[in-house]
């Protein structure tokens, strides 16, 4: 039995951070699994497909049981029935992203599982729990969608994209702001490069001006760039607001639905991670837009920046830097 990739999502922009996953396998039984003798009676091959139902029970049992050592039970699956269309599609070539858009499912993890050959539940079984219990039993997935044809099965499982942990725009910049702070305090590795304690970023007004409306066109238009659509860039788009500075750098992404997500993915990146670290940075503004319709759902931006006049006073050099992630 072999087991084929099949293409999913878009991989997303290297410098975006972005939770939302897609997963999609095929798997082919030997030939003489496929074969049904002519002597098979209708009654024996509609077991043999596995109703819909019964497939939804066999996944929740593994993943209710772990995987060999490892215990503890994820949360069951429920069936959604746009899910179940999606499925569909995907059995008429449709892509995983394609499918669920078509259904306006928007998925912020998602897991798609081909099977054709012998679908009696003892097979289908022992060859979920052998070769995707783990996927499976990821306990951010909640909804399934199935589509059987004939010997062929088709299953969608799926997180729904939900942002509760942004209802509070100013809570989620300050739970940001502490999270960046506490990797200062104590100093973070950035790739190969080592970076020492260096002192709190403060909350600016203006640059938050800066990356909300930086954030709030990535949403609208779904891109994923430094580079405005009306050609501004970070440096410009600080300027706009009034705040004088000497030194800006600029982090984004798309995809995270939590201050913990997107501080996380930043500090994963090297590049992202120097901008937090960066002792020459003094303020920052922070922002993100959510739009259920953009391709990647919430865009962020942090941008970072110490004023000219500040520099003036402490005797540093007036230099201007210009820093983008």
């Amino acid at each position: 039995m072999s087991v084929t990739p099949v293409r999913g999502a878009p991989t997303p922009f290297l410098r975006s951070i972005v939770t939302a996953t897609s997963l999609a396998l095929m798997l082919a039984a030997p030939l003489a699994a496929c074969s049904v003798s002519p002597r098979q009676d209708a009654r024996a091959l509609r077991r043999q497909a596995s109703p819909a139902n019964s497939i939804l029970a066999l996944t929740n049992r593994i993943r209710s049981r772990g995987c060999d050592a490892n215990a503890g039970a994820a949360p069951p699956l429920r069936r959604e029935s746009r899910l179940d269309r999606a499925a569909e599609r995907l059995a008429s070539g449709a892509t995983l992203e394609q499918a669920t858009k078509a259904m306006g499912y928007r998925a912020a993890k998602s897991l798609s599982l081909e099977i054709s050959g012998d679908l009696s539940e003892a097979t289908l079984g022992r060859m979920l729990a052998t070769r995707f219990c783990a996927q499976l039993r990821d306990p951010a997935l909640r909804d399934l969608g199935i589509y059987v044809q004939g010997t062929h099965l088709w299953m969608l499982a799926a997180a729904p994209f939900a942002t509760a942990e942004l209802a509070d725009p100013q809570r989620v910049a300050e739970r940001v702001l502490d999270l960046i702070n506490r990797a200062r305090a104590t100093g973070h590795r950035c790739g190969g490069k080592l970076f020492g304690p260096a002192r709190p970023l403060q909350p600016s007004a203006q640059l938050r001006e800066a990356a909300l409306a930086h954030s709030r066109d990535m949403a609208a238009h779904s891109y994923l760039e430094h580079i405005g659509r009306d050609g501004s860039t970070p440096g410009q788009r600080v300027a706009h607001t009034g705040y004088i500075w000497r030194a800006v750098g600029e982090n984004i992404a798309a995809g995270p639905s939590s201050a913990q997500d997107a501080v996380d993915g930043w500090l994963a990146s090297p590049e992202h991670c120097a901008n937090i670290m960066t002792a020459a940075f003094s303020d920052t503004g922070i922002a993100y837009a959510v739009d259920p319709k953009s391709r990647m759902g919430v865009y962020w931006t942090e941008d970072f920046a110490a004023p000219r006049q500040r520099s003036s006073r402490r005797g540093t050099s007036s230099r201007s830097r210009h820093l983008q992630q």
